[in-house]
C-alpha cells in the first residue's frame, strides 16, 4: 500500500496550488479512495457535455459494427429521426487497473504524448477547478496521400473544455474532451481550428481488466473538410491512437505501469519547484542590484 501512494501529501497538495492530482491515488486505501472519489463525483457536468453524457452512461445503443481494427470494435450509432449530432462509438478492453487508464486518458502533459502518435502538446488556457479546465490541443498533420506524391494535411488546434468525474453507482470514470469557444484565443496562421466531441467511459469488467467505450464526432475543418473522404482518413488517424493506449498498458507490467506514472508526477512538481526557484532568484537578484544602479546614478 505504501508503495502506491503515488499523490503527493495532503499538505503539500494543498499549500502548492500550481499542480493538482486530478486522479484518485491509485490503489490506496479504502478510506482514502473513497474520500476523494466524493470529492470528484459531486462534479457538475458541463451543458455541451450533456448528449455524450447521455450516451456513456445508456444501459443499450442500437449500434452496428463496422470494423475490427488492433483490439478495437468500431461501431455506428443508428439514430433516430430526432437525432443531430452524428456519433460514433469504439470499444477496448486493456489488461489494467481503471485507475491506470483513466490517468492516461486526462494527462495531457507528458502521459498522452506516450501513446497518441499524432499528439504533439497541450496548452492550458485556464482551469476552472480540479476536474475543469479549458486546453488548447495541437496535434501533427496526416498522411492523405501517398500517390503519385506525398499530400500531407495542415495540422490541427482543437480547443476544448476538459472535464471528469468518477461516478460511484456505475463504478466508473468518465472523461470528456468537448470543443468550446474562448474569446481570448487568436486565429493561428499554422495551425486550423478543428471540431472535437469526445467522451470516455473508463470501468473494470473483472479483476485486473478494463473497458474503455469512446463516444465521439471528430471534424478536421479546413480543406479537408470538402470531402467525406479526407474527413474519415483524419478519423482513422485520430484512432490509431487508441490502439497505440491498449498495446502499451498491455505489454508493460503493471508495476512498471505505476513507476512510469510516479515518476511523470515527480517530473511535473520538480518543475514547478524549479520555476519557483528561478522567480525568487530573480526578484532577490533584482533586489539587490536596483539599489546599487540608483546610487552608482547618483554620485
Amino acid at each position: 500500500i505504501e508503495r502506491c501512494k503515488c499523490s503527493v501529501d495532503k499538505e503539500e497538495q494543498e499549500n502548492d496550488d500550481s499542480i493538482d492530482f486530478v486522479l484518485p491515488p491509485l490503489a490506496c486505501t479504502s478510506e482514502e479512495s473513497s474520500c476523494l472519489r466524493d470529492s470528484v463525483e459531486s462534479c457538475v457536468i458541463p451543458s455541451n457535455m450533456q448528449e455524450l453524457s447521455y450516451l456513456l452512461h445508456a444501459s443499450s445503443l442500437d449500434t452496428t459494427l463496422e470494423a475490427s481494427r488492433d483490439g478495437c470494435l468500431l461501431f455506428s450509432i443508428n439514430w433516430n429521426s430526432t437525432a443531430s449530432v452524428p456519433y460514433r462509438m469504439l470499444t477496448l478492453s486493456i489488461p489494467i487497473d481503471m485507475e491506470y487508464v483513466s490517468y492516461f486518458l486526462v494527462d495531457c502533459d507528458c502521459a498522452r504524448n506516450l501513446w497518441d502518435p499524432l499528439f504533439l502538446y497541450a496548452k492550458e488556457v485556464e482551469r476552472m477547478d480540479q476536474n475543469d479546465s479549458i486546453l488548447q490541443l495541437f496535434y501533427k498533420p496526416i498522411h492523405i496521400l501517398d500517390y503519385p506524391c506525398i499530400i500531407k494535411s495542415s495540422p490541427r488546434r482543437f480547443t476544448v473544455w476538459r472535464h471528469f468525474q468518477y461516478d460511484e453507482k456505475a463504478n466508473a470514470y468518465f472523461v470528456f474532451f468537448s470543443s468550446t469557444s474562448c474569446s481570448a484565443l487568436t486565429p493561428s496562421p499554422v495551425f486550423v481550428d478543428g471540431e472535437m466531441h469526445i467522451g470516455y467511459r473508463v470501468e473494470p469488467v473483472n479483476s485486473g481488466v478494463t473497458r474503455i467505450t469512446m463516444i465521439y464526432s471528430l471534424y478536421p475543418a479546413g480543406r479537408m473538410s470538402r470531402y467525406q473522404y479526407y474527413i474519415d482518413s483524419f478519423q482513422r488517424s485520430f484512432l490509431m491512437g487508441m490502439s497505440g493506449l491498449g498495446t502499451m498498458l498491455s505489454q508493460i507490467p503493471e508495476y512498471h505501469v505505476f513507476n512510469l506514472i510516479e515518476r511523470i508526477v515527480n517530473s511535473l512538481h520538480a518543475d514547478a519547484t524549479n520555476e519557483k526557484d528561478s522567480a525568487s532568484t530573480v526578484s532577490s537578484v533584482s533586489a539587490a542590484t536596483i539599489p546599487s544602479v540608483s546610487a552608482a546614478i547618483s554620485t
